[in-house]
């Protein structure tokens, strides 16, 4: 009896360590390489424009909408920091401030970041247009292409490469706002330029790092 008990807590143990070495080589990519303080910033400006944009007052406030928006929000970002560090793989490894994320992508195949990535984009559109709307869903997938194909494409090519990333950048508030109404309007875009122009500074200052 006692050793049929050791031999499925045997087997229960090597489950256990099969599936951990799958998952965190895996995940590794996703929980490192993903920029943690862009995500807060990400975070912040979508619940600001969410609250900006809900018509309800406070006392009947759509708490569980703004969660949706946030989660949503946040997969197509982690999707989107995941693919461009596989993008940047080269280049962020010579930076110590991105170094860390890319050795982590270096040491798994680089078909976990891609199929990591992909996954997470593409689920959090549908999230966002399932859970909110379908001009959410649009304004992730908008800011996630020109995030990967127009800003981390020409940053070693111009200096307005900055001009044109600071456009994806502000535009978690107009998800936000999206999610919250269904409609953006001149409010709405005001708080975009705000943010656009919030993050010359921002960039500026990190470029000094």
């Amino acid at each position: 009896m006692a050793n049929g008990a050791n031999s499925g807590d045997r087997l229960t143990r090597l489950k256990c360590s099969a599936v951990t070495a799958l998952l965190v080589p895996a995940f590794c990519p996703i929980l490192v390489a993903n920029k943690t303080g862009s995500k807060f910033s990400n975070c912040g400006h979508n619940a600001a424009g969410f609250w900006m944009g809900a018509p309800a007052s406070f006392a009947h406030f759509p708490w569980t909408s703004l969660l949706h928006a946030l989660v949503g929000t946040v997969l197509v970002a982690s999707g989107a920091a995941t693919l461009n560090q596989l993008i940047e793989l080269r280049f962020d490894a010579q930076m110590r401030r991105t170094g860390a994320p890319a050795a982590c992508i270096r040491k798994n195949p680089a078909a976990h970041a891609l199929w990591f990535g992909i996954s997470l984009s593409v689920f959090g559109a549908i999230y966002l247009a399932v859970t909110t709307n379908a001009l959410a869903c649009l304004l992730s997938i908008l800011t996630l292409l020109g995030y990967l194909f127009l800003y981390t494409p020409l940053k070693r090519k111009t200096p307005l490469c900055t001009l044109i990333g600071a456009l994806p950048g502000a535009t978690p508030p107009l998800i936000g706002w999206g999610a919250a109404c269904g409609r953006l309007d001149g409010n709405a875009w005001l708080l975009f330029a705000i943010v656009f122009l919030w993050q010359f500074p921002h960039f500026m200052a990190i470029a000094w790092m």
